[in-house]
């Protein structure tokens, strides 16, 4: 139990690096493609993502399903199962993703201003649908040393790609690189022993309409996930228009940023969650599973959350001052990523259990929420994008504590309890953003004067607040062991050199 559990938090570890190299990387090209492209394109170039978030569930919870089952099946030992699965998915996801990018085209033609932008889109929804099939055979079969190398070429192919024909060619040109680089992936990941796909097992319709079962109430549940997550953009277009999106887009773009680390350090974890789950009837063994991964995030995050704040002010400032309206709404997404980090662990218990309808009811009461936050601070106290950021931020606050404390249930109806769990994994933030306010970081926390005296006064303020941030890492560190994780991972590479 405890290799495993050293395992799974090494992988964590060291796929959740290689994925920060490449956001690193995709950071550049976030900051070159925004000084092309300006506000206004920006703004564009949001509403054909949008599009595209939502145009990627074209498989109705197929891969969904599959993400579930394989794992489910892995720790039952039933190859066989598995081949069938894979198949069956294969086929459905090649068909779904062909139908959705005829209907964009189709649609091409009555977009106004989109008409070309959809197109692009099309072809991108078509190749990216299967780099999630793929990617999902990654997640199943753990293959997480291949796919973080994969990850960091990928992105070094990327950002070259993004850069390179979005000043050459501008918008037209990222969408270019979009589709180029999503074809670079499949072809990679088909390297990959994992993705594999063995065509000899016959697949019937009972194989696809079973799993069609299982993951039409995951397809409603991340329908209601996505459309959580881009309420704050949807109010804009209703609310403020196309200019006030692409100030907007700093934000997304820090939200994005800061919600890769925990989104693929779970990820990690959930082959892990769902095969113990399926081998042990004692709903205790994978409470540990549940709550140490919450305990380092609540510890870790908002130290980076508050390095993030401190510093967005100093680079828009002096690389995107086109920006500088998005400024605010960016730090206080940032604040809001950490309670949406902690959201994972929850949702791999509601899925392992095959409650997925009780899950997509929280997200339909988290939607309302957000809305009726988005209507109050927008239409009525008129904030603008400020106060879609913080409706955005009051909703994920309220929507993950009750996220973890119904998921929680499952291994104590305590209430005192529940209050200990709550308490301890939210002082961490409340103590950094205690600390930024005394530094004087909110809003903006910086009055340009020359670029070395914003350099030095932002690194000041970075320096004091890791000070003030260390007992909580230092802490969680030592309880869970994870320098000694880590050192032990390296050893055994150089060993295996």
């Amino acid at each position: 139990m405890k290799d495993k559990r050293k395992k799974m938090l090494s992988n964590a570890i060291i796929f959740s690096a290689s994925n920060y190299i490449a956001t690193g990387l995709s950071f550049i090209s976030s900051f070159v493609i925004r000084k092309v492209l300006g506000p206004m394109l920006m703004g564009l170039y949001s509403e054909l993502a949008l599009i595209m978030s939502y145009g990627l569930f074209n498989h109705l919870g197929m891969v969904n399903a599959m993400e579930r089952e394989i794992p489910f099946y892995k720790g039952k030992n039933d190859i066989a199962k598995i081949e069938k699965i894979k198949k069956a998915v294969f086929y459905f996801v090649l068909s779904s993703a062909s139908t959705i990018a005829v209907l964009l085209i189709a649609v091409s033609f009555f977009g106004g201003s989109l008409k070309i932008g959809l197109r692009f889109i099309a072809l991108a929804v078509f190749l990216e649908t299967i780099g999630s099939f793929y990617e999902t055979l990654l997640q199943s079969y753990k293959e997480f040393g291949l796919w973080s190398k994969l990850v960091v070429i990928i992105s070094i192919a990327d950002i070259i790609l993004k850069v390179f024909l979005t000043i050459k060619f501008g918008l037209d040109g990222l969408l270019t690189a979009m589709a180029l680089s999503a074809l670079l992936t499949i072809g990679l990941y088909q390297l990959c022993r994992g993705c594999r796909i063995d065509f000899r097992p016959k697949v019937s319709f009972a194989d696809i309409k079973n799993l069609f079962k299982i993951g039409l109430p995951l397809f409603i549940f991340r329908i209601m996930h996505i459309l959580y997550v881009s309420i704050d953009k949807l109010a804009i277009i209703f609310f403020l228009g196309r200019l006030q999106l692409g100030y907007y887009s700093i934000a997304s773009m820090v939200y994005n940023y800061l919600m890769l680390l925990p989104k693929f350090t779970f990820r990690t974890i959930y082959p892990d969650f769902i095969e113990h789950y399926s081998r042990s009837e004692d709903k205790m063994a994978t409470k540990n599973y549940f709550l140490a991964p919450l305990r380092i995030f609540s510890s870790f995050f908002p130290l980076l959350i508050g390095l993030v704040i401190i510093f967005i002010p100093f680079v828009v400032y002096n690389i995107l001052p086109r920006f500088k309206e998005g400024i605010f709404a960016a730090q206080i997404i940032a604040v809001g990523a950490f309670f949406y980090s902690l959201i994972f662990t929850a949702h791999y218990l509601f899925i392992a259990k095959g409650k997925q309808k009780k899950l997509s009811l929280l997200y339909a009461i988290g939607v309302g929420i957000s809305i009726i936050l988005n209507i109050v601070l927008v239409k009525i106290f008129d904030l603008k994008i400020n106060g879609v950021a913080l409706a955005m931020l009051f909703s994920q606050a309220v929507f993950t504590t009750l996220l973890i404390v119904c998921s929680y249930r499952y291994y104590s109806k305590n209430f005192f309890e529940h209050v200990r769990l709550i308490f301890s994994l939210y002082i961490p933030c409340f103590w950094a953003v205690f600390v930024l306010f005394m530094l004087r970081v909110f809003p903006y926390g910086l009055n340009p004067v020359s670029f070395k005296k914003d350099i030095l006064d932002s690194l000041l303020r970075g320096a004091i607040l890791i000070f003030s941030c260390a007992p909580f890492v230092f802490h969680i560190a030592k309880r869970e062991k994870l320098i000694q994780i880590i050192t032990e991972r390296f050893q055994a590479q150089k060993q295996a050199r």
